[in-house]
């Protein structure tokens, strides 16, 4: 559980980056965490074959104050949400919940851009 986070740039719940990073995340949840730039609940940024799943989480209420994803930024990598709850995020400017959207997506009850 990341929660009642600030952080200064990207990521302000979870942050995940490297060249071929792997990650997963089950029954978790990320909230109420905040960010100046990219990522106010969780950044994302694997290059070459890094991947990123997601599984039974919930990731809620999560601000960026300024650009890119409220709840999720995804600078690069292949990301896959399954059974996932993502809203109520908030950006200034750009996507409140993810940005861009994910590559994957698999039962996935409540899905929100804003």
């Amino acid at each position: 559980m990341a929660s009642l986070n600030w952080q200064c740039g990207t990521g302000g719940g979870v942050i995940v980056q490297g060249r071929n990073t792997t990650a997963t995340f089950t029954n978790c949840n990320i909230y109420n965490n905040r960010a100046m730039n990219n990522g106010g609940g969780v950044y994302i940024n694997v290059k070459e074959s890094g991947a990123v799943t997601f599984t039974n989480c919930n990731i809620l209420n999560n601000q960026v104050s300024g650009n890119g994803g409220g709840g999720v930024y995804i600078r690069s990598g292949t990301v896959t949400f399954i059974s996932c709850d993502v809203y109520s995020n908030t950006a200034a400017a750009v996507r409140a919940s993810v940005e861009p959207p994910p590559r994957l997506l698999s039962n996935s009850p409540q899905w929100s851009l804003y």
